[in-house]
């Protein structure tokens, strides 16, 4: 028997022996484990009247960052990818950091044009688009200490 087959046995008995034969195990993705992320109306960089409002949400919770003012208006449980957010209430989540003692809250995201800010990107080697979730470049940062 070749050396990686003897492994790939003997790997499969050990595996056997910490499992309850008669317990199941769901392995397999549900409906509900899926995943969501998307502009609320639409990206604001292509459509002026649209909120810099991201959406994620799965079959399990709902989250809306607002990334102009980095808070957090609906935050909450929802039963499925179709649930309606809206209804969700808002969640006091900050981002913070500590330097040398002094403690900095971040106040607002930064500006994002047509041009800038999160986008779709292209992968050369797959050949496919994939959006850009990045909101960290050009964040306020406001001193809660001396208030500046």
């Amino acid at each position: 028997m070749p050396r990686t087959t003897f492994r790939l046995v003997v790997l499969t008995a050990l595996c056997a022996t910490f499992v309850d034969a008669h317990e199941p195990v769901d392995l397999m993705p549900r409906v509900e484990d899926q995943t969501q992320m998307y502009w609320a109306e639409g990206f604001p960089g292509t459509i002026p009247t649209a909120p810099w409002l991201r959406v994620v949400q799965t079959g399990r919770y709902a989250m809306v960052l607002n990334t102009e003012t980095m808070s957090v208006p609906h935050l909450g449980r929802v039963s499925g990818l179709n649930d309606d957010w809206h209804k969700l209430p808002a969640a006091e989540l900050a981002l913070s950091m500590t330097v040398d003692g002094t403690r900095y809250r971040c106040t607002a995201g930064g500006k994002c044009s047509r041009f800038t800010g999160p986008r779709l990107n292209v992968d050369r080697n797959r050949g496919t688009l994939f959006s850009s979730k990045c909101v960290t470049k050009r964040l306020v940062w406001y001193d809660l200490l001396n208030d500046s």
